[in-house]
């Protein structure tokens, strides 16, 4: 957490974020405990102008991660025209140099995909029922992009 505040700053909320994980700690019913395990951001230079997402689909994204519910979307990839349509297990979020990525699988593939957030034309939640990576850690993964 310490890379996202400048030091001052982080100096006077660390206790608050002590007494944050000592309420979301390992006896916690509360979903919230396990969202610092599925968010990364990564620095190696200067913040690019960050993209504009629409907020509704970042709020289905995000929520869909913490409560772990696959979500079916519109996506336009990069270099094409035509968008295409996803089923989309979510995993994690990065934030690469001010570009924002869900880190999920498709459908009933293992292989992991990086999707831009700004690049989601439209989410929806799906009745599919999510498809859980138990070996799936969100730091190692970035670790091993790098």
């Amino acid at each position: 957490m310490g890379h996202a505040f400048p030091h001052s700053t982080l100096k006077l909320i660390q206790p608050y974020f002590n007494r944050a994980k000592e309420i979301l700690g390992e006896h916690s019913e509360s979903k919230l405990r396990t969202w610092p395990n599925k968010v990364e951001v990564i620095e190696r230079g200067p913040v690019l102008l960050k993209p504009t997402i629409k907020a509704e689909i970042q709020q289905l994204i995000y929520q869909s991660l913490l409560e772990e519910f696959a979500i079916r979307t519109h996506y336009l990839p990069r270099d094409s025209q035509d968008e295409k349509q996803y089923l989309i297990h979510p995993l994690g979020i990065v934030s690469r140099m001010g570009v924002l990525y869900l880190i999920c699988t498709l459908w009933d593939y293992k292989d992991i995909k990086q999707f831009a957030l700004h690049r989601f034309i439209s989410a929806k939640k799906s009745e599919e029922p999510y498809q859980q990576n138990d070996h799936f850690n969100l730091q190692s993964y970035t670790k091993d992009q790098q």
